[in-house]
């Protein structure tokens, strides 16, 4: 048996089963080739790309896509390997071999390469390194990215788009590996001094061993020098998943994340709503009612494309209201906005077991309050203010943007927002308190 030249998993596959090639009969080494060429099968999804290079870091399969408003890259090597092997910052230079594994996208003018690495505590990370039109490093920076391993041969990134500096539209990309040992490297040139010089003039040239190239350790997927094309479409959420109790009051009260909601919209003070919470960086929750949508859904729409949330409050603002009539004001939201619901607010609070699991039927979760500000009867901002304020861990706020003068909680939503952003809560949307994640479609 004659071992791979080049091709890291088959090298290593291949000296392991050669002893046993050596006594086995010609029907079992038959069925050992068998089991080696079928170990580097193809995997659904991605690029596939030959093991064809020296060291770990041989690109075996690459799949960059969308996931939502998220760059998601799956990557997975032929070889074993760890984030704290790796440089995020390359020089690719042969001369200097060095491990790196990295995914390098284009669009328009704009040039990127994000590697993989590790912090001084061993935290994974990616480094974001702007390239000039030549290819060299402009600026570096670290990556808000979630990466996960799935083992020692593979990892999983989901970052945003922007922070790839990707915008919508196509764009390229390709990723790039390598493995850093010496015998990656080229050869010194070989120098003759001026007596070897002028002996070999006049003697015959001994034959001399032919000079073995350098092993071949960098990687590219996919092959050829070009690029893969991707495209990022403008995400929208549709939905989300749900489960646990039927009926939920806050949150978890472990960290500061807590939820705004408002209820009784869509009217005219909506848009306003979502102009102060954008200003701040914060996501509300409005839970509109099905005879208000007419003549506002556009800024329904808005609302969830600038990340906050609407949830279902029946047809007419009815007490304790049949499935039907949840149905029915669920079909209108997904109508005017493409979402479908996944919490339902019970006008007044009122809710019984048929409500709840009338609810939960049509994929919604109910949901009340712990904090009150009341809102509704006419109070000040000031008092607003105060009574939105007293919150702990996983609290969910009752606000109105509809069914009255909201003046006053208009003016009091700001002051809200910057107390409670001082104390360190995170104002999030409903769903992602309760821990559902969202659907997204392109």
């Amino acid at each position: 048996m004659v071992l791979p030249k080049s091709g890291y998993a088959a090298r290593t596959r291949a000296g392991i089963r050669l002893g046993q090639l050596i006594v086995a009969s010609a029907a079992l080494s038959f069925c050992v080739l068998l089991t080696l060429a079928s170990g580097t099968a193809n995997q659904k999804g991605g690029k596939h790309d030959a093991d064809d290079v020296e060291g770990p870091l041989d690109i075996a399969r690459v799949h960059v896509g969308q996931s939502g408003p998220k760059l998601s890259l799956r990557l997975q090597t032929y070889g074993p390997w760890q984030a704290r092997q790796l440089d995020g910052n390359p020089r690719l230079d042969p001369r200097f071999p060095q491990s790196y594994l990295c995914l390098e996208l284009v669009q328009n003018a704009a040039r990127s390469r994000n590697c993989l690495t590790t912090t001084g505590k061993g935290k994974r990370r990616l480094n974001h390194l702007k390239l000039d039109q030549n290819g060299a490093v402009d600026s570096k920076r670290t990556i808000d990215a979630k990466i996960k391993r799935g083992g020692n041969r593979s990892v999983r990134a989901t970052l945003r788009f922007r922070d790839a500096g990707l915008s919508r539209g196509r764009f390229g990309w390709r990723a790039i590996s390598g493995w850093g040992v010496p015998s990656c490297a080229p050869p010194p040139p070989r120098r003759r001094s001026d007596a070897r010089a002028k002996r070999d003039s006049v003697k015959p040239r001994a034959r001399r061993q032919p000079i073995v190239p350098p092993v071949q350790c960098a990687d590219q997927s996919p092959d050829g020098g070009g690029l893969a094309e991707g495209k990022v479409h403008r995400p929208r959420v549709v939905g989300c998943t749900h489960g646990g109790p039927l009926v939920r009051y806050h949150g978890g009260r472990h960290g500061k994340r807590m939820a705004l909601t408002f209820d009784d919209g869509p009217s005219g003070y909506t848009s306003s709503a979502i102009n102060v919470l954008d200003q701040h960086h914060a996501k509300g929750t409005f839970f509109v009612i099905g005879q208000e949508i007419g003549g506002r859904q556009e800024v329904m729409r808005r609302a969830l494309r600038h990340g906050h949330e609407i949830g279902n409050h029946t047809m007419h603002h009815g007490m304790l209201p049949p499935a039907s009539d949840l149905r029915a004001t669920s079909s209108l939201i997904h109508h005017a906005t493409g979402f479908s619901p996944c919490e339902f607010r019970p006008p007044g609070g009122a809710i019984n077991l048929a409500v709840a699991r009338g609810a939960r039927s049509l994929g919604m979760t109910t949901v009340v309050w712990d904090v009150d500000t009341r809102d509704w009867t006419g109070a000040s901002s000031g008092v607003i203010r105060s009574r939105a304020t007293a919150v702990r861990g996983g609290s969910i706020v009752l606000m109105h943007d509809g069914g009255g003068n909201r003046g006053p909680t208009l003016a009091a939503l700001p002051g809200i927002i910057s107390e409670l952003k001082r104390r360190g809560f995170k104002l999030v949307t409903v769903s992602r308190l309760l821990g559902e994640r969202p659907i997204w479609r392109p």
